[in-house]
């Protein structure tokens, strides 16, 4: 009897240890799934700066010592199936109504943009650039925060359009509104400056 008891023992153990292996290879395979589910997120990177890191005075507006105004280099991989154009905007998280770069209309198969890309108008062929800094300027105005106002945070949200052409709007709620009835996804970069 005790023989039995035994060979039951091994067998309920080694019959939770193969039910535990086959757990842990499942729990592997739905790692792996993650993994593809990430490499496919609409991504926005820089080689300007480091995403949240400060943004160097290359990139801050000509206004301050040292700033030269130029756009951010940006790069995009990953659109969602099905978008036809790309808009990008920058904005001050502490002021968002303070737009510093708004660019309509860039065409589908473009996946970046160059470092003082923009000429006041455009940024790439067919594309366009609004007024910013409260209308002062066209094209991109580089952060300037008032002195002593602290750390400001600056926002640049690439859009995937289901449409080829928007129409231009020099606001940030408008843009935004703009965006997301045509919007099929997102993605962002930030950073920071302070004076």
């Amino acid at each position: 009897m005790k023989n039995k008891f035994l060979v039951l023992v091994l067998i309920l153990t080694l019959g939770v240890g193969l039910l535990i292996a086959g757990c842990n290879t499942a729990s592997t395979t739905d790692s792996d799934d993650d993994d593809d589910d990430t490499s496919s997120t609409f991504t926005l990177t820089s080689t300007s700066w480091t995403d949240g890191g400060t943004i160097p005075a290359a990139n801050r507006h000509d206004s301050i010592s040292g700033g030269l105004n130029y756009t951010p280099q940006l790069t995009w991989s990953n659109a969602p199936a099905g978008t036809k154009s790309f808009a990008i905007k920058m904005i001050d998280a502490q002021s968002s109504s303070w737009i510093h770069w708004l660019v309509y209309n860039i065409p589908s198969a473009e996946s970046s943009v160059a470092q003082n890309a923009s000429t006041g108008g455009t940024v790439i062929d067919n594309s366009f650039e609004t007024a910013v800094d409260g209308g002062t300027e066209t094209g991109y105005g580089g952060p300037a925060p008032t002195v002593g106002s602290g750390t400001h945070t600056y926002t640049i949200t690439i859009y995937a359009l289901d449409e080829t052409t928007i129409l231009p709007v020099a606001s940030n709620a408008g843009f935004t509104s703009v965006c997301n009835a045509a919007s099929l996804g997102t993605a962002t970069y930030s950073g920071v400056y302070s004076r």
